[in-house]
């Protein structure tokens, strides 16, 4: 353990730069790198070549497919999304690019839309609680996306797609290495006319849509990216990294139809080895969040939320173990055309984790205090432990605390926010089993949660915001991928998941918008310059409401793929999605798309 968590730390540093470094690696569960084996909690990594391999044109169609995840989209591409981690509301899940928290602290929640795909490099997605590590939002879990650096000679790429609902998509890039320097330099744009998101037959008109306007809801962005850094003499680095998106939404609505959203992210981070057994990381990070609204074009309302952060951390290798402490400084604040009381809060914290290995047995431990300008002091833990079974084996137990602060709209929203609201607070137990071998890589985990103090609006008190709502959560995630042959693999995924209200009015229901299972399932075949794949994904029926009156049948959808290397650098990929046009929707009275054709032409030299 001495040398084994800072070896790692600073050997991530150069991922992706350097092809031979285990792309196992992850950071996000623990805020420093331990293999994906000996992280005792459920990892799903996701690298650049999956998200090539299945033709995903955005972020929410890429994760709808993974353990543990539902994600609603109330239409197309562009459309408002959601991410519901392990049965979780979709504001209990928090999410960093390079270290940098974003979300919106009018709405907590994240527009995963306006985060472009082209940016992303890799994924990890930590299901279970986190808060003891990273504070508010982190009580199903974290999802962290690491944007795209420079590996070897300088060189450009460029892609373009084009399909149907008039879809199409450009992105361009230059990236490399240069010395001790890497960089990775874009800009991407896509359009789409859409079709009409609102389904005039899922119920009664200025419900949910609003209004149902006969006509196609497109949508346009344009983005940018950066991502530069310096590898330091002493094996440390200094990175920058950012990316902006642009976009204009158009949907169905009686008093607003259309959005231009802006999503900012900026994070500075430095890494010093001040010594061989101590690292010491200073990270600085920003994202504004804005959305312009409009009706027929007349513009409406704007929120505007702007978040920036500083903090410290140091590690530090000792004989019996590693030991990690920090501190952390957050400050948000709102803009736009709504009168808040308060526009901005401050919120700072002192973390530390404490990492060990006897034989056959490891040891996590974890605590955070948080204190917040406006709800005050709350302190948060979590303890781990996980035995090597046999050779390829692993077993591993787990508790966590974790907490959820008010947003600004249910704080001060005129008409609704109530000012003295508390956290929403929550613990989780898990435990679970996972093996790897030369040919297939498994797991199998069991979790229960339970989440009290939910916001909601209080019909007793004029539907003002108030701490009303309970729920249980239970659930069981089994995972396995491998190779059948050389290039022949495969991908399955079972989430079997009990998301329960315990409030008196609706106690047993199922929680809105989340099902009780999902299967998955992914092949890819290589023969020679051709590589055939197929997706399958089948979900269980949910419903739109806590009172469960709004049900969402289940469905089936499968997804073809083919993709074939030409010669200097140049490849063409073809994608059927939905082909058997099923209908069906995620969202109560929105629309997903039928069955629809993309073509795609790659150079990357």
């Amino acid at each position: 353990m001495r040398k084994s968590c800072l070896a790692l730390s600073v050997a991530i540093l150069s991922l992706p730069v350097q092809a031979e470094v285990d792309q196992t690696l992850v950071v996000t569960a623990n805020r420093v790198a331990l293999t994906l084996d000996d992280t005792l909690a459920s990892v799903t990594v996701i690298k650049r070549e999956d998200i090539e391999r299945q033709q995903a044109r955005t972020l929410p169609e890429l994760l709808r497919g993974m353990a543990g995840l539902t994600v609603t989209q109330s239409g197309g591409v562009g459309a408002t999304s959601s991410v519901f981690v392990r049965g979780t509301n979709s504001s209990h899940v928090l999410v960093l690019v390079d270290g940098v928290k974003v979300g919106s602290a009018t709405l907590g929640t994240v527009a995963w839309e306006s985060l472009p795909l082209e940016t992303v490099e890799r994924i990890e997605i930590v299901r279970g609680p986190r808060a003891s590590l990273y504070g508010s939002e982190a009580i199903g879990g974290v999802i962290q996306i690491f944007t795209r650096k420079g590996k070897g000679a300088p060189a450009p790429s460029f892609s373009v797609t084009a399909g149907s609902d008039h879809f199409w998509s450009a992105d361009t890039s230059v990236s490399g290495t240069q010395g001790d320097w890497d960089y990775a330099l874009g800009v991407s744009a896509k359009g789409t006319e859409g079709f009409n998101a609102c389904n005039p037959d899922s119920g009664t008109l200025f419900v949910a849509c609003y209004d149902n306007e006969p006509d196609d809801d497109g949508y346009r962005e344009q983005a940018w990216r950066l991502n530069a850094g310096k590898a330091l003499a002493n094996g440390g680095e200094i990175r920058l990294s950012g990316f902006q998106s642009q976009g204009e939404v158009d949907y169905d609505g009686a008093y607003q139809n259309s959005s231009e959203p802006v999503q900012k992210v900026l994070g500075l981070t430095t890494r010093l080895p001040v010594s061989d057994d101590r690292m010491v990381e200073l990270r600085y990070g920003y994202n504004n969040d804005l959305v312009d609204s409009f009706n027929d074009g007349v513009f409406v309302s704007r929120f505007e939320t702007r978040r920036n952060t500083v903090g410290a951390q140091v590690l530090q290798s000792l004989d019996s173990g590693t030991l990690i402490v920090g501190a952390e400084y957050q400050r948000d604040e709102v803009l736009g055309t709504t009168s808040y009381a308060k526009t901005s809060r401050d919120n700072k914290a002192l973390f530390g984790q404490w990492l060990t290995e006897q034989g056959a047995d490891r040891y996590e431990a974890s605590v955070r205090h948080d204190r917040n300008e406006q709800f005050g002091e709350k302190t948060t833990g979590s303890l781990a432990w996980g035995h090597q079974l046999f050779p390829g084996v692993k077993s591993f137990v787990s508790y966590g605390s974790a907490f959820k602060a008010p947003t600004f709209n249910d704080l001060y929203f005129p008409g609704y926010g109530s000012p003295t609201l508390t956290p929403e607070t929550s613990w989780s137990l898990e435990a679970g089993l996972k093996g790897s071998d030369a040919r297939i890589d498994w797991s199998a985990t069991l979790y229960h949660t339970r989440i009290r103090d939910l916001i909601a609006a209080d019909p007793s008190n004029g539907w003002l915001a108030a701490n009303l709502g309970q729920a249980r959560i239970s659930g069981v995630e089994l995972t396995a991928s491998g190779t059948v042959s050389p290039g022949f693999w495969w991908r399955g995924t079972i989430t079997l998941q009990d998301p329960e209200s315990q409030d008196a009015a609706t106690k047993g229901n199922t929680l809105p918008n989340r099902e009780r299972t999902k299967l998955t399932v992914s092949l890819d075949r290589q023969i020679e310059h051709l590589t055939l794949g197929a997706d399958w994904m089948a979900v269980g029926r949910r419903y739109g409401d806590l009172y469960n009156t709004q049900e969402l049948d289940g469905y089936g959808r499968l997804d073809l793929r083919a993709r074939y290397n030409l010669s200097h650098g140049f490849s063409v990929a073809a994608k059927i999605e939905n082909v058997t046009d099923q209908t069906y929707e995620t969202v109560y009275y929105y629309n997903q798309p039928g069955r629809s054709f993309y073509l795609t032409l790659n150079w990357q030299p």
